[in-house]
């Protein structure tokens, strides 16, 4: 008999969560693909997919999305009666496979860009700025949910200024700046750390709310839920756009940014219909403007999924596809990097398109076939299923026994 603390929870997974995973690993697809298949007169359009689609709803939303699923998963052993000790081991081992693919990533990508020096190995790529940020909140799952979005806000807006600061105090290399920074133009852990902390309370409130309900309170506070999410999206994008409508100019202080600015200006200007001088701050991967005003965007859609997938569960063959997606988002992410050398700019930006749209459901139908076929073998989270199967099974099968006493001799 289990104890009479355990919740019931249903079996469903939280949809709009996959589907936006989906959502995000299909356009991580083509952000890579139409780098590196489109030819040079036409990598503009990748430049503005980038710039004005890909980062918003792929890399900033994939982070905050994974501490989301961590904050429910947490939250989900703790009312399992699991102790915070099992569910850091539990956890961790899981995180250890991460970090081992990490690693392997790092390496490739060093091998593929030329780049063999022995610290691209340590480079804050995706998955490494994932697992780190996961563990840190691992460490900190007892802080409440104020603390954690004040630590996941500090990341986001103090992130530049200390990277200057360590860059201006150091005249070598600092140990410190390479640690928390290097490449600071991909995902180091400040700023994009943050997002996981603020995705991990926004993890657990909607856990409650689809799990800890009372049903007949459910449907209400499901509501409650999806209008507060767009309000809050609202607030962080229109705040993005107005604290970063302004233009970086070339200073020491803003240099990093106006150069980034003109990086993309160079690009997208090769087109033959528009002409950039300048780019904003919002737009500008990595200011803490751009995080806001992705974060109002990523928010946003995620209310609208929450409404149609997990309020009025919506069912059709695309959103099937996303959730599917989602749920095997490392995998798909991994495994679609060994087509890329397949078309070294081979397409322009209109054949792109079809291209790279048909080679991500390649991607995803291959992962699929493993799946159902041969039960995900050779997956990224079938990995983490081996690598924590039997510690899974031997703590709950200890709280099990735990349970039986206790009501076999309370106290």
């Amino acid at each position: 008999m289990y104890s009479k603390n355990k919740v019931d929870i249903s079996k469903d997974r939280i949809k709009s969560i996959d589907i936006f995973k989906g959502i995000a690993i299909f356009w991580i697809i083509g952000g890579h693909i139409t780098w590196y298949w489109l030819r040079e007169d036409s990598l503009w359009i990748n430049d503005f997919l980038l710039v004005f689609i890909f980062w918003p709803i792929t890399a900033v939303n994939f982070i905050m999305l994974s501490g989301m699923n961590l904050g429910i998963s947490v939250n989900a052993k703790k009312d399992n009666n699991w102790s915070n000790h099992q569910i850091r081991s539990y956890i961790f081992r899981r995180l250890a496979i991460l970090l081992i693919v990490s690693i392997f990533y790092n390496f490739m990508v060093g091998l593929f860009t030329s780049m063999y020096e022995w610290y691209y190995l340590y480079a804050w790529f995706i998955l490494q700025t994932i697992t780190f940020s996961l563990s840190l909140l691992l460490i900190f799952i007892n802080l409440n949910r104020i603390i954690k979005i004040g630590i996941g806000l500090l990341f986001i807006i103090f992130s530049y200024p200390i990277h200057y600061l360590l860059m201006k105090l150091n005249t070598g290399v600092s140990i410190l700046d390479f640690i928390l920074y290097y490449p600071y133009d991909k995902f180091p852990l400040l700023p994009w750390g943050g997002l996981s902390f603020i995705g991990y309370v926004i993890g657990e409130i909607f856990y409650d709310v689809k799990y800890k309900s009372k049903s007949d309170l459910r449907i209400k506070k499901m509501k409650k839920f999806i209008f507060y999410i767009l309000i809050i999206g609202t607030g962080f994008l229109v705040s993005g756009i107005l604290l970063g409508s302004n233009y970086p100019v070339n200073t020491p202080y803003e240099g990093y940014w106006y150069n980034l600015a003109l990086f993309h200006i160079n690009i997208m200007n090769t087109n033959q219909f528009l002409t950039f001088l300048n780019l904003p701050y919002f737009i500008l991967k990595g200011h803490f403007t751009f995080m806001f005003y992705s974060l109002g965007i990523d928010f946003i859609i995620l209310s609208l999924l929450t409404y149609c997938a997990d309020f009025k569960r919506v069912k059709n063959t695309i959103l099937n596809c996303f959730s599917f997606s989602g749920k095997f988002a490392f995998s798909i992410f991994l495994y679609h990097h060994f087509g890329i050398p397949l078309f070294y700019r081979q397409f322009d930006y209109i054949w792109g398109w079809p291209v790279w749209i048909g080679y991500a459901f390649l991607v995803i139908f291959l992962i699929w076939i493993s799946v159902k076929k041969f039960n995900g073998i050779g997956t990224i989270e079938w990995l983490m299923v081996i690598f924590t199967y039997k510690q899974r099974k031997k703590i709950e099968l200890k709280i099990k026994n735990l349970n039986i006493f206790q009501n076999e001799f309370p106290l």
